[in-house]
């Protein structure tokens, strides 16, 4: 199995920040700005934050193995 390289020089860990940090900090600002009955919202987006970042590790991976 190939190791991962922690480091910004990774396109991945660049598209994860890129994704992940802001849909914290808008889940994380709905959570203070909605009401309690909307709360299920500020918990969806980073689920779909991270669903999108996966499909597109996928899609990457399986662009760079067709190339090769």
């Amino acid at each position: 199995m190939e190791r991962m390289e922690l480091s910004f020089k990774n396109r991945r860990v660049r598209m994860w920040f890129l994704v992940m940090v802001p849909a914290l900090l808008i889940a994380i600002l709905l959570f203070i700005i909605l009401s309690s009955d909307y709360h299920f919202v500020p918990t969806v987006i980073p689920i779909v934050a991270m669903v999108a970042y996966w499909v597109w590790s996928v899609l990457e991976k399986y662009k760079s193995k067709k190339t090769s």
